[in-house]
């Protein structure tokens, strides 16, 4: 269909905001006609911007611009990161490793237990995973995956397991449109057939009546999964990739491991060497990077929450290895990177557990007052010009 759109107002700036605690617009669409080759697109031009007290007569409203919500920003970036695999229902897939019930354990295999975590929802949460515990499967289908929770400023925490339904060998997904959860279960190992037929009739059971994806449409949503496998195969000996979190205040470190698979709650770009991968390192990881990108992110109760590809509207230009700046924050992003590692470690050795989130505070606070930090911001701020 076909609208048109008046002048947006923009309501963040009326206080007090505790009836509604979130920045909040009022949008005006008049529908004018069907159109089935219409497309949506971004609100462009001018907002009308309430200031003051709520209710009372002396709010002022004055014109102001809109930011650009294209994702086809004025970075090359943009088009070089992809979101990680959609691995959920996580209780499915992610696993813990447990005691065998056979006192020799058939080579190449594992035993293990669902890893139930605090963010699981319902029906997922108090879902009955018996039929799951305690199973002995082929080694080949357990894989190494980073998460939102396995990722701080510069270092990558120590990755989750999860069961998969393909080999480390694969190149691609063994698909079978007609097959148990969408795979061929042929190219699996007998033990993990099994436990796939278990998790797809599980998720049919439990998945919302909306979704109408089978359990590998949901880990495969858009390629993201695939596209992780054809990288593993097309990039040679070139594997270097930078991950970033989708929300939040922007994190990213390198995943040296290129068997690894990326979760949905990071994206991934790939780098040509590791010199252009701590060049992205800093410009990320800066506050500078921060303060830019905020503008361009949704906001919630507690500020602004979603980066995924907003970050690339800012003006990051492709590493130059013959560009003197480039290879300044390239130096910068490894020289923190070092302390950033060397902090981790500290803390290691001081606490009995570190929590990402300890992780994170503790590493940013050290960045904000260590030398490396401050040469990664005068760098970065150089680059974006602020």
């Amino acid at each position: 269909m076909t609208l048109t759109i008046k002048t947006p107002w923009d309501l963040e700036g009326l206080t007090p905001n505790s009836f509604f605690p979130i920045p909040a617009s009022v949008v005006f669409a008049t529908w004018v006609g069907p159109d089935p080759d219409a497309k949506g697109h971004p609100l462009s031009g001018s907002v009308e911007r309430w200031l003051g007290e709520a209710g009372s007569s002396k709010v002022t409203r004055g014109l102001g611009s809109i930011a650009g919500a294209s994702v086809d920003g004025g970075s090359p970036y943009s088009g070089h990161s992809r979101q990680g695999a959609t691995i959920v229902p996580r209780c499915l897939f992610f696993v813990e490793d447990a005691e065998s019930p056979v006192t020799v354990q058939t080579g190449q295999t594992v035993t293990v237990n669902p890893r139930r975590g605090g963010q699981d929802k319902e029906p997922w949460r108090s879902l009955d995973l018996a039929k799951i515990t305690g199973q002995t499967l082929e080694a080949q289908h357990v894989f190494d995956v980073h998460l939102g929770e396995t990722l701080v400023p510069y270092v990558m925490l120590d990755p989750l397991k999860a069961v998969l339904p393909f080999s480390h060998s694969d190149s691609k997904l063994p698909t079978d449109d007609f097959g148990a959860g969408g795979i061929n279960p042929g190219e699996l190992g007998r033990r993990m057939r099994r436990r796939w037929r278990t998790v797809s009739e599980l998720w049919e059971l439990n998945k919302s009546r909306s979704n109408r994806l089978n359990l590998l449409g949901q880990m495969d949503y858009m390629g993201k999964l695939s596209s992780q496998l054809e990288w593993q195969q097309a990039s040679g000996d070139s594997k270097v990739r930078v991950v970033y979190g989708k929300s939040g205040r922007p994190t990213a470190a390198i995943v040296e491991d290129s068997d690894c698979v990326v979760d949905h709650l990071l994206y991934w770009v790939t780098c040509g060497s590791v010199d252009e991968a701590e060049y992205l390192l800093a410009i990320v990881n800066s506050d500078t990077l921060y303060k830019s990108a905020q503008t361009l992110m949704s906001k919630g109760q507690f500020g602004a929450r979603d980066l995924h590809k907003h970050l690339w509207k800012l003006p990051i230009p492709e590493f130059d290895a013959g560009d003197a700046l480039h290879l300044r924050i390239s130096d910068a992003g490894k020289v923190a990177g070092e302390g950033a590692a060397l902090k981790l470690e500290q803390l290691r050795e001081e606490r009995d557990r570190v929590t990402v989130t300890i992780a994170r505070r503790e590493i940013r606070k050290w960045l904000a007052g260590s030398e490396e930090g401050r040469e990664v911001e005068e760098a970065v701020s150089e680059l974006l010009g602020d």
